[in-house]
């Protein structure tokens, strides 16, 4: 059943990126027609700035399938639940922080970057859509986490489809209706709030559905929770920073319109790059799986083929990236949105 879950995870997680990929650059080519390239730049300034906040999760929402796993296969479902009413507690709390700081700090930060007088009141209502919404949505990570924890993922990837098409549409419609960089703010809370629910639904429901009983909170547990999360936090924090300093970086000195040709030129490359770390995703859940049974030989060769694999998959898409993208961003926008190699 655990191979099998992987295959499905592996097969979900391409078709997902392939209906990502075509989601993504049709919306650039939406936006691109239909907004001014500060227009544009706003939305990427916006989404940079917002991600340095939700890094205040510390990793806890990304820690918890590893801590869900144990009493997941132990099929002690009181400690579960004790761990899920824990979770959700703390994602909310730190929900409550991120939105209090990110809206107390929201005028700073349009006034430190220079941000367009003309732009800066939309880019105020996009700001507060955008934080808002992951705000609200943080503490529902938890059964995300628990459909990882059940090697499940390809639950995950297939209510990925289905969100990331539903942006597309829902920005769309809303720039029809000639609402500018606000079809942004409402795409994003409806498709990322599907999402959530999804998620909910597929953990609490089902077969496979978990068992959730009352239980105390398992304060004792919170030490190795933290400690867990803050070792995937500081081995990911440059990774997850580094995308958004670019973007700050680029606003502060250059301006948005600028941003906005950083943004479009990197989207092949980036999209080419999910695709060589799609195999690393699928496989994920089942390596945490057999490490809790202690099936380590199994884990190791599977990890070490599965690296390789990636290594190559890596260097075909850098080689790619070089000789194609210049071509593919002339066509599908225009020549001022290619920001060089």
């Amino acid at each position: 059943m655990s191979l099998r879950r992987t295959g499905l995870a592996a097969l979900t997680s391409y078709l997902q990126l392939g209906v990502g990929m075509a989601c993504s650059l049709l919306l650039i080519r939406v936006a691109t027609q239909n907004l001014s390239t500060n227009e544009f730049g706003l939305w990427s300034f916006v989404f940079g700035t917002i991600g340095y906040f939700l890094l205040l999760d510390f990793g806890v929402s990304y820690s918890l399938g590893r801590i869900f796993a144990d009493p997941i296969y132990a099929r002690d479902h009181h400690s579960l639940s004790g761990l899920i009413y824990l979770g959700f507690f703390v994602l909310t709390l730190q929900a409550i922080v991120i939105f209090a700081l990110g809206l107390t700090l929201r005028g700073w930060c349009f006034s430190f970057f220079d941000i367009d007088a003309s732009l800066l009141e939309e880019g105020k209502r996009l700001w507060l859509w955008c934080i808002m919404t992951q705000a609200v949505c943080l503490p529902f990570r938890v059964f995300a986490a628990v459909l990882h924890a059940q090697n499940r993922v390809y639950i995950v990837n297939l209510l990925g489809i289905v969100t990331v098409v539903a942006n597309l549409v829902v920005f769309w419609l809303e720039i029809q209706r000639g609402l500018g960089v606000m079809a942004y703010a409402h795409a994003t809370a409806i498709s990322t709030g599907f999402l959530f629910v999804g998620y909910t639904i597929s953990a609490l429901a089902g077969k496979d559905g978990i068992r959730m009983v009352l239980s105390r909170l398992p304060w004792e547990e919170f030490p190795g929770m933290l400690k867990y999360a803050f070792s995937l936090f500081a081995s990911s924090f440059a990774t997850q920073a580094s995308g958004a300093a670019q973007v700050l970086i680029i606003t502060r000195f250059l301006g948005l319109d600028a941003v906005a040709a950083f943004s479009v030129t990197g989207r092949l490359p980036a999209l080419l790059s999910g695709i060589t770390l799609k195999p690393i995703e699928a496989f994920r859940p089942r390596w945490v799986s057999n490490y809790c049974q202690g099936k380590m030989t199994e884990f190791l060769s599977e990890y070490s083929h599965v690296l390789r694999l990636t290594f190559l998959g890596l260097t075909g898409a850098f080689g790619v990236s070089i000789f194609v993208n210049p071509f593919f961003v002339s066509w599908w926008t225009t020549p001022a949105f290619f920001a060089g190699y």
